[in-house]
This record gives structure tokens, C-alpha cells and sequence, in this order.
């Protein structure tokens, strides 16, 4: 119709990936002291991943939208870990993980375009909602001087984004957004009774801030014919954020 448009996609994919990774040193050895030359890994993943749209004109200066949408990462092959530096306990915590799996989420996301004061500033919102499936963590494998990437069955990402942008008069331009991130795990990965590297239900995701704003605001005039000079001034917030899990 003339008020709503759709539009629906679907992406299909079929990832394999086969490869030997070598390994040499004083600590890359296994359990019985033999060196670790060589480790074969192989990994593999196929699905699809659609995405759906829609956008309502309300009028001339609003527009609804929504949105789903899937995405995924392709899992991989851990390094081996450094078995003669580790303690008994972390031998058994971080052993066993030759690979991770894949990484899906579903995203949902509704939000509003408008446009006011003749055209000359426009406010912006949405709203979303992730649904994340096997995460993909980094942790340090304790004693045994490794990184691993663990897979956590369940996480989401919720918040809020905004935009305000104005042009009250010709000489002055003025910019500001914001957004709200609430991220959390919703699973717990434990070992021996107890919690592996921060990996617990409720403990925010690293490298995400809660809170984010920018703003900038641009005065210009003109000096003479075609000639325009201009003076910008921005700020940005980033909020807190953890390196990684076990921080």
C-alpha cells in the first residue's frame, strides 16, 4: 500500500574450514612430555539467517519501522594448552575444548523518524532486543598460560538508542545522540562447583558500555562571496566497560 512497506530476505551459508596449526617451545608439550608439533582442527557450519522489515508512513514527518533479524559467527579451533604450567584443577577446567561452536542471535529492533520545524531538526528513536545463543568468550585458561574462547549457552542485549539533530537558523548546526545498553549473561559455566573465569548469569558482557553520548555543534558565516568559514565543537561519553570476562 502507500503507508507500508515490507521486505523479507534470507541469507544461506555453508562454512568449512580444515587446517593444522604448529606449535613449538619449551611449554608446548603434552602430557607425556612429547612436543606438540602439529594440531589438526577442522570446523564447519551451514544454516540460514533471514530478515524481515517493516516501515509505516504515519505522515510526511514520521515513520515507523521494525525490524528482526538473524546473524551469526562461525566457531573455530582453540590453541592448545600449555599442560606442563598447569595446576591439576585447571587442567581439568580447560581441557577438553579443542573448538567452539557457532554464534547466532536473533535481533529485534522497533523505532520512529521524525522530522519537525519545517524540516530544520529531526528526532530519531529505537528500541531493541537481542537474543544470543552459544556467545563467544574470551578467557585466560588460568595456570596454563592459554586463551581459550568457551561458548555460554544464553546472553541478551536490550536498550535504547536516540538522535536529535537541528538547524535553527542558517549559521548553526547542533548534534546530539545517546544510547542505553543493558547486556547481560543468562547462563552459568561452572567447574568443580565453582564459577569458570566471571562466566556467571548476571555478569554484564565484556566490551560493552552502558551508557554512550555524543553531541557536536557547527557555527558558520559567510567571509565573502562563495566563501564560508565554520567553527565545530564535539563531545563524547563513553561510559565503563570490561575487557573481558573474567575482569
Amino acid at each position: 500500500g502507500p503507508r507500508l512497506a515490507l521486505t523479507g530476505g534470507v541469507r544461506y551459508y555453508n562454512f568449512d574450514e580444515n587446517r593444522a596449526q604448529i606449535f613449538d617451545g619449551i611449554f608446548a608439550h603434552d602430557s607425556t612430555g612429547t612436543a606438540l608439533l602439529s594440531q589438526p582442527g577442522a570446523t564447519d557450519a551451514s544454516g540460514v539467517a533471514p530478515r524481515f522489515m517493516a516501515r509505516y508512513t504515519l505522515s510526511d514527518a514520521v515513520t515507523l519501522n521494525a525490524q528482526a533479524s538473524q546473524g551469526f559467527r562461525l566457531g573455530g579451533i582453540n590453541d592448545p594448552l600449555n599442560l606442563p604450567l598447569c595446576t591439576a584443577e585447571d587442567s581439568v577446567t580447560f581441557s577438553g575444548r579443542d573448538s567452539w561452536k557457532d554464534e547466532t542471535a536473533w535481533n529485534y529492533e522497533v523505532g520512529a523518524k521524525t522530522r519537525f520545524a519545517g524540516g530544520r531538526a529531526s528526532f530519531n528513536v529505537s528500541a531493541f532486543y537481542m537474543d544470543i545463543r552459544d556467545l563467544q568468550l574470551t578467557v585466560t585458561a588460568g595456570s596454563c598460560s592459554s586463551r581459550l574462547i568457551f561458548n555460554v549457552e544464553k546472553a541478551r542485549s536490550q536498550g535504547l538508542e536516540m538522535e536529535f539533530t537541528a538547524s535553527p537558523n542558517d549559521h548553526l548546526d547542533f548534534s546530539i545522540a545517546g544510547s542505553l545498553n543493558n547486556s547481560e549473561l543468562q547462563s552459568t559455566i561452572t567447574s568443580g562447583g565453582a564459577v569458570v573465569s566471571g562466566m556467571a548469569a548476571g555478569n554484564r558482557l565484556p566490551s560493552v558500555p552502558e551508557v554512550q553520548v555524543t553531541s557536536a555543534a557547527t557555527y558558520q558565516w559567510q567571509v565573502s562571496q562563495g566563501s564560508r568559514a565554520f567553527i565545530t565543537g564535539s563531545f563524547q561519553y563513553i561510559g565503563s566497560r570490561y575487557t573481558q570476562i573474567g575482569d
